[in-house]
């Protein structure tokens, strides 16, 4: 199994909108990531929105995850992965309910 985290969910409240608090949060959100050793980081979000921190579908794409290209991007933090990994990425039960 490779070391993977999900970065979501994610809102600001919208009194606090465009001031950079929801893209504070992301960049901290990845220094955790790879302060943990993360070799992945998987999000479900707007493209526009999360592909400026460098998440793409593409980079999804080489895993098995549960939502469809193009609001289930990955950030590769581990250039590393070993191409025979197994490659399935699970959420938590209450993500089913999205």
């Amino acid at each position: 199994p490779f070391a993977a985290l999900g970065l979501a969910p994610m809102a600001v409240d919208e009194a606090w909108r465009r001031q950079g608090v929801g893209a504070a949060l992301v960049r901290e959100g990845l220094a955790l990531a790879r302060d943990a050793g993360a070799q992945a980081v998987f999000v479900l979000g707007d493209p526009a929105y999360y592909g400026r921190f460098g998440f793409t579908a593409t980079a999804a794409d080489r895993f098995d995850g549960p939502y469809p290209p193009p609001h289930f991007m990955a950030l590769v933090l581990d250039h590393g992965l070993i191409d025979g990994e197994d490659r399935r990425v699970a959420y938590a039960e209450a993500f089913d309910a999205l």
